[in-house]
């Protein structure tokens, strides 16, 4: 299992690579910092990975917006939104602007996400 996570949050990374070490023995967690870098430049769409995490927190209430720019990129790897928190309007917003699954930062098991990471994987190799 290979993952683009983006975001600023060191603390969110660690826990994303502890989650998915336990189920992916062999996996690699690649962090992005947006703040520190600047937006993933257009010619990338992570077809390298699995699937791309996207934290909403760094890009505040521009998260939609950049979440639409990433998955109008024509074969960008499939994009799991992480809202505020679990079925609220900005993770429904999310998926209906392309994420195939937006879990939220709080009031999501640990599990939920390991799913969400999954079936990205399976629609990236379906791809």
């Amino acid at each position: 299992m290979r993952l683009l996570a983006i975001g600023d949050d060191p603390a969110l990374h660690a826990q994303l690579r502890g989650s998915v070490a336990v189920r992916w023995l062999h996996s690699e967690v690649v962090e992005y910092d947006p703040v520190a870098r600047g937006p993933l430049p257009q010619d990338i769409c992570a077809q390298g990975f699995d699937a791309v995490v996207l934290d909403h927190a760094w890009c505040g209430a521009r998260g939609i917006d950049e979440l639409t720019r990433l998955t109008a990129r024509a074969g960008f790897a499939p994009v799991i939104f992480l809202g505020g928190r679990s079925g609220d309007d900005l993770c429904q917003a999310a998926l209906n602007a392309g994420a195939c699954a937006a879990p939220g930062r709080t009031g999501t098991a640990p599990e939920a996400l390991l799913a969400a990471i999954s079936c990205a994987a399976q629609l990236q190799a379906g791809a």
